[in-house]
């Protein structure tokens, strides 16, 4: 079901995922400064419509590369600049594909490429020790097993290869959880930075930030939602009803007028100091609020995004 709809709402996703887009900037932007060296092969899972692909082929033009996302309609996008030579399309649930190479020493996705691509596809998946860069954006929220992946990962990294990752935190969609009581459930960046020190991992870099993006009313909200993602309010169609009762305490919660809506609030900021770990210094950015129509009288409505952005090397 997951597959079948991202695969209905990639064009959409592609033109409106802005804060996806820049996340995938923000993530390319902190590997230029803590690879030490350009990856020979590098692995990117859940590349989608290509967002980070694209920036990290541009960054890493000598890299080969083996491109996982559930959907093979991925490629339909990332084609249109990626080297041929230098991709492999390793299509499949990135956590199946890596239970199954466990179990059976093979691989379960649908595979093809050519020369050094395809070849590390095989051995990275499957055999472990061969990626110098393991890089996710967005994508690791919908895991079963988080814990496990990033293990998989650390894995699949060689001595000193590089594990860059986003995904979102605790306050995600927070307000989506208070009106309705569902949503996905996200890890902490404490958990995660206990995680990847577990997996044999040093972390370069972990850092959070709030960010609130504006709506004119709650119904632009799944609509954003609907077009930049599955949807995870519901497994159930609503009624009128249900979404009437969503929209009035959507706006009882936190309904604003434009003026205070543009209000900014207060960075957020993993981790602390000492280490190898890298931290952004001061306030970055949180609360921003995007320009947009108003709802009733002028009134906004926020939705929160959470993002958490690592960079962790292999010992």
């Amino acid at each position: 079901m997951i597959k079948t709809r991202f695969e209905a709402n990639f064009g959409l996703y592609d033109r409106m995922a802005s804060i996806q887009r820049e996340i995938c900037g923000e993530l390319c932007a902190l590997l230029g400064g803590l690879m030490e060296r350009e990856p020979a092969c590098g692995y990117e899972i859940g590349a989608g419509t290509g967002f980070l692909t694209r920036l990290l082929m541009e960054r890493y033009p000598r890299t080969d590369w083996v491109v996982n996302d559930l959907s093979p309609r991925a490629e339909e996008f990332i084609s249109r600049f990626a080297d041929p030579g230098r991709v492999a399309w390793l299509w499949g649930d990135a956590e199946k594909l890596w239970r199954d190479a466990g179990a059976a020493g093979s691989t379960s996705g649908e595979e093809r490429g050519s020369g050094g691509a395809q070849a590390a596809g095989q051995d990275g998946v499957r055999q472990g020790g061969v990626f110098d860069l393991v890089a996710s954006a967005s994508t690791i929220q919908w895991f079963d097993d988080v814990p496990g992946f990033i293990g998989n990962c650390a894995q699949s990294l060689a001595s000193g290869g590089v594990l860059a990752l986003s995904t979102f935190g605790l306050e995600n969609f927070i307000e989506i959880k208070r009106v309705n009581q569902q949503g996905l459930e996200y890890m902490g960046a404490q958990e995660l930075r206990k995680v990847l020190k577990t997996s044999g991992l040093e972390i370069l870099h972990l850092s959070e930030y709030t960010r609130k993006v504006w709506f004119g009313d709650p119904r632009e909200v799944l609509h954003h939602i609907r077009a930049t993602g599955v949807n995870s309010i519901s497994r159930v169609r609503w009624t009128k009803r249900d979404f009437d009762a969503y929209s009035a305490r959507y706006w009882e919660l936190f309904g604003e007028d434009g003026q205070a809506g543009r209000q900014n609030g207060t960075d957020k900021q993993a981790g602390g100091p000492g280490g190898a770990e890298r931290l952004d210094d001061g306030a970055r950015r949180a609360d921003q609020a995007a320009d947009g129509p108003g709802g009733p009288g002028g009134r906004r409505v926020p939705l929160t995004y959470h993002p958490v952005l690592i960079v962790a090397r292999k010992k």
